[in-house]
Parts: structure tokens; sequence; C-alpha cells
């Protein structure tokens, strides 16, 4: 499972992707892993990557 995020005002700091992403490895069955998709995307993929 990969994590996209946007630029926004307050960004999203190390503490909130690690929380984020130990939630999901331990609430959603068969995800042992989560990457951070740093890569850029035009605007009107967003959403449907």
């Amino acid at each position: 499972m990969a994590l996209r995020t946007e630029i926004s005002t307050d960004g999203m700091t190390y503490d909130v992707l690690e929380k984020v992403s130990n939630r999901i490895v331990n609430k959603v069955d068969n995800v042992n892993r989560i990457v951070c998709d740093v890569t850029s995307m035009l605007l009107a993929t967003i959403g449907r990557a």
C-alpha cells in the first residue's frame, strides 16, 4: 500500500505519516508495509491512482 500526500499549508510531518501507516498496518488485514510515494503527479489524476 502506498500513501500519497498533497501539498498543504500545514504539511504532513514524519510523525503524522508514521501514525497513519501504523494504524493502517494494524487495522487492515494482509497489509504489512506502507510506502510514501513522493513522485510528482498531475493534479487531474489525484484520487484516481
